[in-house]
């Protein structure tokens, strides 16, 4: 996002000023290092990535919790997965704006702030339902397409609602971009998280957390705010100061759940470790040499299998 005064000139208007001896490609690229270097407060940058990173192990960590349920038990934890998910994207993208200095007086839009939350859960619950326990990859990428379009959605849904005292420009070619590469890394992230691969599995949540940093940073740099003083906030605008609170209080129930994914997490592998130990006592107490194999690999063998061997 990129901001201008009457009378104030700096890199930013120098760039603008330049379009004419500068590719495109080179414009948009400026555009993107001014916004992210100069145009956040870094502070308040690392606090969305943290609520960004703790929301997605949250998230991640309950949808396993609810892969291994069953009946209501599964429903509700994947309800509170996806609750989680679009809390997780439309706290980070929150923060981040309020990240962002205009250098005039802004607000949001109250209505469109929260259809956009809506919005995100919304396709982030399409997307869960059609991708949860499929094995089919083509399945599962369809359906991280969908549930990236509910979170691109989000994004600039709230980024519309963000209201200032000046005219606002688009370069509906960063948006289309930012859009297309989020998408793609969603695609790919829903992918990832299905595979039987352990190591592939761990691509999941890091793809989800670089595609929402692609449609952030790809959506603020498309903009361009003027300042106009003829240009006055709607008076049903919320200021900062009083969305800060609210984004404090997902934030902390987004770390509160993220300790609750872990101690999900930690039991379901003591649970599964003391399993294994009992079918292997069991299986050792067999003459007949036993062994549980994992494709054409030999997971474990019991000790009659070892003597014969």
């Amino acid at each position: 996002m990129r901001w201008r005064k009457a009378g104030f000139v700096d890199e930013t208007d120098f760039l603008l000023r330049s379009r004419r001896q500068r590719s495109p490609a080179e414009v948009e690229m400026q555009s993107i290092l001014t916004c992210v270097t100069q145009a956040h407060n870094p502070r308040l940058m690392l606090l969305a990535g943290s609520v960004c990173i703790a929301g997605i192990y949250a998230s991640f960590s309950v949808a396993n919790q609810a892969v291994r349920s069953e009946g209501a038990a599964r429903r509700n934890w994947a309800g509170i997965s996806i609750v989680a998910a679009g809390c997780t994207a439309w706290a980070t993208h929150m923060i981040a704006l309020l990240a962002f200095d205009p250098g005039m007086a802004a607000g949001f839009e109250p209505i469109m702030t929260a259809l956009s939350l809506l919005t995100g859960i919304g396709g982030i619950g399409l997307g869960m339902a059609l991708a949860v326990g499929r094995r089919h990859r083509l399945r599962r990428l369809a359906a991280g397409l969908i549930l990236g379009l509910g979170i691109a959605a989000l994004h600039y849904l709230g980024q519309a609602s963000y209201r200032v005292t000046g005219q606002v420009a688009w370069d509906m070619s960063l948006v289309a971009g930012s859009c297309l590469m989020g998408l793609t890394l969603f695609g790919l992230a829903l992918m990832m998280a299905g595979e039987r691969n352990r190591g592939l599995r761990r691509f999941g949540a890091p793809l989800v957390l670089a595609a929402i940093v692609v449609l952030h940073i790809g959506g603020m740099s498309a903009v361009t705010l003027t300042f106009d003083p003829e240009v006055a906030l709607p008076s049903t605008a919320v200021p900062p100061a009083t969305i800060a609170p609210i984004l404090a209080a997902v934030s902390l129930g987004l770390l509160i759940l993220a300790f609750v994914g872990l101690r999900l997490t930690l039991h379901a592998r003591a649970q599964q470790q003391q399993d294994q130990q009992r079918l292997r006592d069991l299986a050792n107490i067999a003459l007949e040499g036993l062994a549980v194999c994992d494709g054409e690999v030999i997971a474990t063998a019991n000790h009659s299998l070892e003597r014969l061997s």
